[in-house]
């Protein structure tokens, strides 16, 4: 019962979050300029560019170190330091990018060493999930929540200016109480000891987080490589599947944040997978009810968004539930290698194929390709830890063989 109140309450907070998001960019859009909401846009993707940056390999390299008490220490040192590293390398991009001009991306940038020198990261793996989304509904909700209520309170139509003004500073402030808070919660330093990791730890993150750049990269490039080849009402289509494709896929996301702690045991891998596997299949079922029988469209009805394509999207959504947790599981289990190898060959096939069939394309097969990529990801991860499971398996028979 607690574990499921901690998940109820994870995405309880993190459901609020996306709804304060959507009406947020819905509210901007039709009341202010286009050049107040690009600007807030602008901020807003520099933000993500930064985060992106800060913490590659960082979630795919230390998680299991993190869970370890013995390891913890260390590992919570190396990965804050590659983050402080990464965070001053943007830095001084954020100063070029003062010089010419791009002011919104120059203050993500130049503000990152204090935006991410918080532990947000480890607190989902050390069993603080409902902490590491409070965190985080500070730091996105609460910027979203403020500005809401200064622009029924305070602020009027004209003043389009200062609402970016006000976004921009609040996003700042609350993003760096958010780091300090989390910083608390786990009781750390508030910087960490500056001692550069060894090589082995720097070459893991590296390998792994230019891996799941790669893999990342086939949904970030959707757009641009389709720019070639489709027309602008393609393009329009493209963008909204791209838009929920993000969404279902961080709400993915977010479930297996909250069961890392869980993932080295099979056990309880296995139930996890299961319950999203399930709760995923009664979704699916409850919308094909709606929109056959009741001739009502789930995504349009709660998200205000016309997808032209939703049963495929519906298999995505589902797709995407069959094979839940076993990449994360299969770091857990130190199959690094097999992990690039997966993320590498499949991502390197997907952006080759794009083009390759470009004669061919259209937004039904751009979508099915899609759908067959996560679902190959996730097949061949789950061989790979059986893999692993049965070589674990011997060792530990043969060790018990010897020892009798």
């Amino acid at each position: 019962m607690k574990n499921l109140n901690k998940y109820i309450n994870v995405f309880v907070l993190t459901g609020l979050g996306q709804f304060l998001a959507i009406w947020f960019v819905s509210y901007i859009t039709s009341e202010y300029s286009n050049d107040i909401v690009k600007s807030i846009a602008r901020f807003d993707t520099a933000f993500i560019i930064s985060l992106g940056f800060c913490s590659l390999g960082i979630g795919q390299y230390f998680p299991r170190y993190l869970i370890n008490d013995e390891t913890f220490k260390e590992s919570l040192n190396d990965a804050r330091i590659i983050r402080l590293l990464s965070s001053f390398f943007l830095f001084f991009i954020g100063i070029l990018m003062l010089v010419i001009g791009q002011k919104e991306y120059a203050i993500a940038f130049l503000f990152s060493p204090l935006l991410f020198i918080g532990v947000d990261f480890a607190l989902y793996v050390r069993g603080k999930q409902v902490s590491a989304a409070v965190c985080t509904f500070l730091r996105v909700s609460g910027t979203y929540f403020i500005v809401f209520m200064s622009l029924f309170l305070f602020l009027s139509d004209s003043d389009g200016i200062y609402i970016i003004y006000l976004y921009i500073s609040l996003f700042i402030v609350l993003s760096i109480s958010a780091s300090i808070v989390s910083i608390k919660i786990l009781d750390v330093p508030l910087l960490p000891k500056f001692k550069i990791p060894n090589k082995q730890v720097i070459l893991g993150v590296i390998q792994l987080g230019g891996a799941f750049f790669l893999y990342s990269s086939c949904k970030t490039l959707i757009i641009p490589i389709a720019d070639f080849y489709f027309t602008t009402s393609q393009m329009v289509e493209i963008f909204v599947f791209f838009k929920m494709y993000l969404l279902v896929f961080s709400i993915r996301r977010v479930y297996v944040q909250v069961s890392h702690q869980w993932l080295d045991n099979k056990r309880k891998s296995n139930i996890l997978n299961g319950i999203y596997f399930i709760g995923t299949s009664i979704f699916t079922i409850f919308y094909l009810t709606l929109y056959y029988i009741w001739d009502l469209e789930l995504f349009s009805l709660v998200l205000n968004i016309q997808i032209d394509n939703n049963i495929l999207m519906l298999i995505l959504i589902f797709i995407l539930s069959i094979f839940t947790v076993y990449p994360t599981r299969l770091l857990m289990l130190n199959g690094d290698g097999y992990y690039k190898r997966i993320l590498v060959s499949l991502s390197l096939l997907f952006l080759l194929t794009i083009p390759l069939f470009s004669n061919f394309l259209n937004v039904k097969y751009l979508i099915s390709l899609v759908i067959l990529f996560e679902f190959l990801v996730g097949l061949f991860c789950f061989f790979s830890v059986l893999k692993i499971e049965k070589k674990v398996k011997n060792l530990n028979d043969t060790l018990s063989n010897l020892g009798s």
